[in-house]
């Protein structure tokens, strides 16, 4: 601040362009991000990849809906004997 007087405004203004810079650099890194990840899924090596993530994903779907049904079903059998000795 040597010879210029401070005003409030200034610090706001700067960083104000700061954040629209960050912003603008942000935006074309996701936007060429998104465009490589697009690029390596459309060929055969991505397909291939893609294939293999759904069917793992559908496959640990089942096993934890199986989970699931089987935790369902422990807890109403231990809520059935809690109830047997309460009466």
């Amino acid at each position: 601040m040597t010879g210029r007087v401070y005003r409030w405004y200034d610090y706001f203004i700067s960083s104000f362009k700061s954040f629209y810079m960050k912003l603008a650099v942000c935006l074309i890194l996701g936007a060429a991000a998104a465009g490589a990840i697009v690029y390596f899924l459309s060929t055969e090596e991505g397909k291939a990849f893609a294939d293999k993530v759904k069917k793992d994903a559908t496959d640990l779907g089942g096993n934890i809906g199986g989970a699931v049904d089987e935790l369902i079903k422990k807890g109403k059998s231990i809520i059935g004997n809690a109830e047997e000795q309460v009466a």
